[in-house]
């Protein structure tokens, strides 16, 4: 990891920089969805967890 090397390349620090980024907007985007749309986000999350505890779940 980056974050660990005595002197990272240009480089290394650019790329490093970009997928934290990446990351960023990912979470961002999961954010979004949890604001606009709270159910559907935690159903769509949670359903297959209580398929599988309740099998007779949303059939």
């Amino acid at each position: 990891s980056v974050a660990k090397q005595k002197k990272p390349g240009a480089k290394k620090f650019r790329k490093a920089i970009g997928q934290q980024l990446n990351y960023l907007k990912r979470n961002l985007g999961h954010i979004e969805k949890l604001d606009f749309e709270p159910v559907a986000f935690a159903f769509q999350l949670f359903a297959p967890r209580l398929r599988l505890q309740f099998p007779d779940f949303a059939n």
